[in-house]
């Protein structure tokens, strides 16, 4: 089995925090799935395995989010988010991996929660993680 190899996130020429009324997490995954093995989903995971690891990566947003926050209720609207996931050829189940995070920020932030989105297979992702999510999100004064 291989292991992922480690992302470097020294030295790289972009925010993942901007602008006082506007947030965009970037490249935003677990800690889990930092170390994850290299899987793809329609060989080696399920797409019910696929909606728990977008779960992960949503809480780890969450976790994101109230540390630089401090508090999840300054979150005004969420706008979008973008899932990509790491698919082997002929997997078309994409939209039922990341309902497992449109699904939890409804469940955590109701009407704020909602959300436009995107859903997309990609032949590998960074360091072979399973799921990667990108977010924009307007925040209150």
């Amino acid at each position: 089995m291989t292991t992922a190899s480690p992302i470097d996130e020294q030295d790289r020429p972009y925010e993942s925090l901007t602008r006082p009324q506007m947030r965009a997490l970037l490249d935003h995954l677990s800690e889990r799935e930092r170390e994850a093995v290299a899987l793809r989903f329609g060989a080696e995971l399920s797409a019910e395995q696929g909606y728990h690891a977008a779960r992960l990566a949503t809480l780890s947003i969450l976790a994101t989010l109230k540390q630089a926050l401090g508090d999840l209720d300054r979150i005004a609207a969420w706008l979008m988010v973008s899932g990509m996931i790491n698919v082997a050829p002929g997997f078309i189940r994409t939209t039922n991996i990341i309902n497992g995070c449109s699904d939890l920020f409804v469940a955590v932030l109701g009407e704020r929660g909602r959300h436009a989105r995107s859903a997309v297979g990609m032949g590998g992702l960074p360091a072979n993680i399973p799921v990667e999510i990108e977010a924009i999100m307007r925040i209150a004064d």
